[in-house]
């Protein structure tokens, strides 16, 4: 599993005016609104669904349901969280969300595995 931030406006640290100009406007420079992106991938190649972590507490901190593709996301088993963090704007993974993701990624990506492969319902799963 890997944690990628995220902004919502990639930025660039380099604009294009006349050599010289006194005045030079960088668009988003400000910009700070990001989440973190959690991947995962199986020993067999499978890529899980991501999990995407907001700062802020309550739901309201994430995207709203109607968002353009996010019932596609749902449907793909994207999970979206809050981090719920000590500092308010932290948009980090925390053991709340690192649980979540346990829960409603990793147990349904496993108990998948094992319904199309008719294992065992008590098969054990590593996970490294």
């Amino acid at each position: 599993m890997d944690q990628l931030d995220m902004y919502i406006l990639p930025h660039q640290q380099l604009t294009y005016y006349e050599k010289g100009a006194r005045q030079v406007d960088a668009a988003g420079k400000e910009e700070k609104r990001a989440y973190t992106l959690c991947v995962a991938s199986t020993a067999a190649g499978d890529i899980l669904p991501f999990q995407q972590v907001w700062s802020g507490k309550t739901k309201a901190s994430l995207p709203k349901t109607i968002a353009p593709s996010m019932a596609e996301a749902k449907e793909l088993g994207f999970h979206f969280t809050f981090a719920n963090s000590a500092k308010r704007t932290s948009h980090f993974s925390t053991k709340k969300t690192m649980k979540e993701w346990m829960i409603e990624v990793l147990e349904l990506y496993i108990s998948s595995v094992i319904k199309a492969q008719n294992l065992p319902r008590d098969q054990k799963a590593v996970l490294l």
